[in-house]
């Protein structure tokens, strides 16, 4: 049982079946009695009498409820905390066929132009979904990218737990790589002392440049999650 008469306006169960609303009508009442005795007239129309009065007060009554103020910035930290978003259900179906293709083929690069009869345009999903990663890239940067395709952060976890791919290298790519490698691979040793440290650090830097490519890393936007 509750040992006090702080009858929130909403309570309305079915031990106490519409008590918020009567009380707050007492309430109402009150303060047009505190009116009527001021000489002034109230808005409302409902009444009590003295003897109701001290029988409430008898049970402990709050004739003012206080009103909880929240803190400030509470309501800008409210807009500000966000949802996270769960993905459609379309976007999970598709989601799921990429997750079979890696589980048939090993790798997430699913052709785009022959497309596979088993995965019919699973290749321009996932085409749109790298698209759209490297726009979330730009966002973090605070630049704009050009295109208007996004991921949330559940998609994108989803996507690296079964080891997307984010980047495809291309056939210039290939052939920069391929040009790194000879080029050091004619680069004097150490022994000889007569590789330019200039020259040396420069294939270095093109070769880890090449690498993080290849990996396709999500440091970036992983980063946010």
């Amino acid at each position: 049982m509750h040992k006090n008469a702080k009858v929130p306006q909403r309570l309305d169960t079915d031990e106490f079946p519409k008590l918020g609303r009567w009380v707050s009508r007492q309430r109402e009442a009150y303060r047009n009695e505190k009116l009527r005795k001021e000489g002034k007239e109230p808005k409302g129309t409902q009444k009590i009498n003295a003897h109701q009065i001290r029988r409430l007060e008898r049970l402990g009554i709050q004739w003012v409820v206080p009103k909880v103020r929240k803190p400030k910035g509470a309501r800008r930290v409210q807009r500000k905390v966000k949802k996270i978003k769960e993905p459609s259900a379309t976007w999970m179906a598709r989601f799921e066929e990429l997750k079979q293709f890696k589980a048939d083929f090993g790798h997430t690069r699913v052709p785009q132009k022959k497309e596979l009869s088993a995965y019919p345009k699973l290749g321009r999903w996932v085409s749109r979904q790298r698209e759209a990663y490297r726009n979330e890239k730009l966002r973090i940067l605070q630049q704009q990218p050009k295109g208007s395709n996004k991921l949330s952060a559940k998609q994108i976890y989803l996507l690296h737990s079964i080891g997307m791919e984010w980047s495809i290298p291309t056939k210039k790519k290939k052939a920069k790589r391929s040009r790194s490698r000879r080029q050091r691979s004619k680069q004097p040793s150490d022994d000889d002392g007569d590789a330019p440290p200039n020259k040396r650090s420069a294939v270095e830097s093109g070769d880890a440049v090449a690498a993080t490519e290849q990996s396709g890393t999500v440091d970036v936007v992983a980063s946010s999650l």
